[in-house]
């Protein structure tokens, strides 16, 4: 390998345990956040279980589905604003040529 891919994997390995890192954070580490991450799953399968008993198998389906796309959530937004970015970008690039073509013709 090159020099310049040595140097991305170096970022990329730094990068994902930068994530790791930030992962590690979301609960603590002690009794505690275990704790907390039990109560969690034991809300999440009653929550389950009286989507079912109230709406049968299509309660039990849009709470999953809604607890999957609040767990990817984060991610839909960063492609939205990238999105919305290079849009943007693309439009400023746009109005530059547009100007400068005009400014020529005058």
């Amino acid at each position: 390998m090159n020099r310049k891919q040595e140097s991305r994997n170096e970022l990329r390995a730094a990068f994902a345990s930068r994530q790791l890192k930030k992962g590690k954070l979301t609960f603590p580490l002690n009794n505690t956040g275990i704790f907390m991450q039990v109560t969690l799953a034991i809300l999440y399968m009653y929550l389950i279980l009286i989507s079912y008993t109230w709406m049968g198998i299509t309660g039990a389906v849009v709470v999953s589905c809604t607890f999957l796309i609040a767990l990817f959530l984060p991610v839909l937004v960063r492609l939205l604003m990238d999105h919305r970015a290079r849009k943007k970008a693309r439009s400023e690039i746009a109005n530059t040529t547009l100007k400068t073509g005009v400014e020529q013709q005058v």
